[in-house]
């Protein structure tokens, strides 16, 4: 016997040994497993078909977003705010924007309206009360100086008058005659000073009444301005200057009369006349229709209106032509 022992084996990986399966050739895919290959070709063709379906349906997205854009933007209506900002707003918001800023400019124009008239009436009572205060003044005044005059002609009395003379002659009556001679001259002193007086104050209230007068004129014209841009249709600077012409020409109205008497009734009735005016001359302008007589249509004889209507008179009997005859007669005579 020999003795056993052990032999080193070669190092090895088993990981990477190749094993019988590996080794073996991979089978074809159609071979292997048919029903796979039908799955892969079938999966291929559902996807190339929803491939398609997919860019359809997209297609089909695409028209129908810009068909809602489309009618989107057609409900949309533009809308000028602010400083001549626009803006594209849904229908019914646009017009409920729209309705309050009319009604917002209506407000404010019929606030100036008022506003103006207001103005006007209070330049005008200014004026009144400007006017009754120079009246008063001036009545004053005229007073006064009808005391000055009078004062005055009871000096000259005095004028020639020896004092010393007259001191030597009669002392009472001339002690009596300077005590009045000093009155009357202290009468025309005061007199003399009122008047001035008088005359400061009327020429300060002919100032403040012309002031007024001014103020008045110019609130009426804004008064009348603002009516007209508000009733009066399509008003501009040209129909007001046809209006002006209209009342000078027609109605024989002049400068200094309108700007004393100009108020928004005034102007309405001037700017009524001017229409009534116009459609006047417009209606002379027209001309007439001449009336031609129109021929009446012949009357058609009805199938009722007896047996020898329809027959000349060459196709009737000797009785029907003799009836037709006496009928003619009768019409004849019937229309004498």
């Amino acid at each position: 016997m020999t003795d056993e022992t052990d032999t080193p084996m070669p190092e090895t990986d088993v990981q990477d040994a190749p094993t019988r399966e590996d080794t073996a050739p991979a089978p074809e895919a159609d071979e292997a497993n048919p029903d796979d290959a039908d799955a892969d070709h079938d999966d291929n063709g559902d996807e190339v078909e929803a491939e398609g379906r997919s860019e359809t349906d997209t297609g089909d997205d695409d028209e129908g977003d810009d068909k809602a854009k489309e009618d989107a933007d057609a409900d949309l209506i533009e809308v000028e705010y602010g400083d001549g900002k626009k803006a594209k707003l849904p229908r019914e918001i646009a017009e409920g924007v729209m309705r309050h800023r009319d009604y917002t400019q209506k407000t404010q124009a019929v606030a100036e309206e008022r506003r103006a008239v207001a103005e006007m009436k209070a330049a005008l009572t200014e004026f009144a009360q400007s006017s009754q205060e120079e009246i008063a003044t001036f009545s004053q005044l005229q007073g006064v100086r009808t005391q000055y005059q009078q004062v005055n002609q009871a000096l000259d009395q005095y004028a020639n008058v020896d004092w010393n003379a007259w001191r030597a002659q009669d002392y009472d009556a001339y002690e009596r005659g300077a005590d009045e001679f000093r009155q009357l001259q202290a009468q025309e002193r005061a007199i003399r000073i009122q008047a001035e007086r008088l005359n400061q104050q009327y020429a300060q209230t002919s100032a403040k009444k012309q002031q007024s007068s001014a103020k008045e004129r110019e609130a009426r014209i804004k008064a009348v301005s603002d009516f007209a841009k508000t009733n009066i249709p399509s008003w501009n600077p040209e129909l007001d200057s046809k209006i002006g012409q209209f009342a000078k020409e027609t109605l024989q109205v002049d400068d200094a009369w309108m700007r004393q008497n100009l108020t928004p009734q005034v102007y309405k009735a001037a700017w009524l006349a001017m229409i009534g005016a116009q459609q006047v001359e417009k209606a002379k302008a027209k001309p007439v229709e001449k009336k031609t007589a129109q021929l009446q249509p012949t009357a058609r004889i009805k199938g009722n209106a007896g047996p020898n209507a329809r027959k000349t008179l060459s196709a009737m009997s000797m009785e029907e032509y003799a009836a037709e005859m006496n009928r003619r007669e009768k019409a004849r005579k019937a229309t004498k």
